[in-house]
């Protein structure tokens, strides 16, 4: 199982198909990749390599965007920023810290 944190290292390794990628995301290994043989593996997106994605740090939050489709990230979360500023601003340091651990299942399972 994959650690909670950490430093990636040199790549980083799906822990479901166990493709690697390097830092810069270029693909770095395919187990068993004549297995793909017949297929359109050449095509696909993740044979490809990782896809670059934006992000925005709003008061220590790290908010990702998966695409480039769709509104703008102060549109998209609206009042919901004056919210978390509120929150935020009620703490003496001006942050907040997420305590605790995260909720984590494994599923076996296909």
């Amino acid at each position: 199982m994959s650690a909670a944190s950490g430093k990636t290292g040199r790549f980083f390794r799906c822990p479901y198909h166990a493709w690697a990628y390097n830092t810069d995301g270029s693909i770095r290994a395919i187990p068993l990749r004549s297995g793909y043989d017949a297929t359109a593996l050449h095509q696909c997106e993740a044979a490809q390599g990782l896809t670059r994605v934006t992000s925005i740090v709003h008061r220590g939050f790290v908010f990702v965007r998966l695409s480039e489709a769709g509104p703008a990230f102060d549109t998209y979360f609206g009042a919901a920023l004056a919210a978390l500023d509120n929150l935020a601003d009620r703490s003496p340091e001006g942050e907040l810290e997420v305590a605790g651990a995260c909720l984590r299942s494994v599923m076996r399972c296909n």
